[in-house]
């Protein structure tokens, strides 16, 4: 309010109850609610009667114009405080302190609500010779004395709330200002132990890593000292003795070879080799006079065993030939369901027999066949 216009205010006037010495009295008072309740408190003023009370004199919590000072409505909040409370610590304050007394009159009705406290002293009669003095000048109206009151209620609030704003920005800072210090060395300590902890992790990282290597070449290391002792040095032992089994063959296939050599150089190879040539020619002269003739010649008859061992050679190929058709149709057979199975194994195993036994005994034919080996 800049004082160009009066705000509407609610007034409330009554009297507050309080205890002085083992008696109750009544203090009359006068609420000012301003627009800014509740985030401002309340405007109190005492207003004793003018008749039969006075204010007291350089009183703790009461101005010589009756406006009320109390740590309640210093530290208002609106969330915490209400008008009951203040009312209840009002009575409390004013039955430790009374803030007017009586003055000394003649006898005359009792208004209700008044309050005797004690009798009047010399500093009450100095107040009468006092306020004798001021009605002798002309008195402030009561609109001018709740406006100045009212000024100096809200300068002194916007005093008490300046300092609050500037005590409470104080300690924001401080506390902001310690917070972020607080939030640097926690902070800093972070990165410390970050710093730590990557560290030992790395050190144990390196010690794992150096461990499974040493392991891994003590492992390999004994593996090749196995494979060595176990595989390589038999291997290399074989070699040897496969090198020496190679150099015999060879020495003995160069032997034959020259045998065969020599043989050849001899004449009755030399005869021998004539014969064979002129049965070659007669063979191709048989199979043109039968072409000549129209028929076709018969195998038995182009094929000839010259002695005993040849025909026997000839006939257990046949054996074999034969024994191997018979198999080979037999697993047609079975395939086609033809046969069962044991049957098949069966009959396979004495055609195998058989088979096996005429080809022993013409490897047995044939080997008897070959030249003495000559040394």
């Amino acid at each position: 309010n800049d004082g160009s216009s009066t705000p509407p205010i609610l007034m409330m006037e009554g009297t507050i109850p309080m205890r002085y010495k083992n008696s109750e009295y009544n203090i009359p008072m006068e609420i000012c609610v301003t627009p800014p309740y509740p985030i401002r408190p309340p405007v109190l003023f005492v207003r004793p009667s003018p008749h039969t009370m006075a204010l007291k004199e350089n009183h703790r919590h009461v101005a010589h114009d009756g406006m009320v000072y109390m740590p309640y409505l210093h530290s208002w909040r609106p969330h915490n405080h209400n008008l009951i409370d203040l009312i209840r610590q009002l009575s409390t304050l004013f039955g430790q302190d009374p803030p007017v007394y009586a003055k000394s009159q003649q006898p005359r009705a009792t208004t209700p609500g008044a309050v005797h406290v004690y009798p009047p002293s010399q500093q009450q009669q100095q107040q009468q010779q006092q306020q004798q003095k001021q009605k002798k000048d002309i008195p402030p109206t009561y609109e001018d004395i709740l406006k100045t009151s009212l000024k100096e209620a809200e300068e002194r609030n916007r005093q008490l709330e300046a300092a609050e704003v500037e005590e409470a920005i104080r300690a924001a800072e401080a506390a902001q200002l310690s917070e972020e210090e607080e939030k640097v060395r926690q902070a800093e300590e972070r990165v410390r132990q970050a710093a730590q902890r990557e560290a030992r992790e790395l050190q144990d990282l390196r010690n794992q890593l150096t461990r499974k290597v040493q392991s891994y070449l003590q492992q390999h290391h004994q593996d090749c000292r196995t494979d060595l002792v176990h595989h390589l040095l038999p291997t290399q032992k074989k070699l040897q003795a496969g090198t020496k089994i190679v150099q015999l063959q060879t020495d003995h296939y160069t032997k034959f070879q020259t045998h065969l050599q020599q043989n050849n150089n001899n004449s009755d190879n030399k005869s021998l080799a004539v014969m064979v040539q002129k049965e070659t020619e007669r063979l191709q002269t048989l199979i043109q006079e039968a072409e000549s003739e129209g028929g076709e010649p018969l195998v038995d008859e182009l094929v000839l065993p010259k002695n005993v061992h040849s025909k026997q050679m000839l006939e257990l190929s046949a054996q074999v030939a034969a024994l191997t058709d018979a198999m080979y149709f037999m697993d047609t057979s079975l395939a086609n369901d033809v046969m069962d199975l044991p049957t098949h194994l069966r009959q396979v195993r004495k055609l195998a027999k058989q088979q096996f036994m005429a080809k022993a005994l013409l490897l047995k034919i044939a080997q008897s066949k070959q030249p003495p080996f000559r040394s």
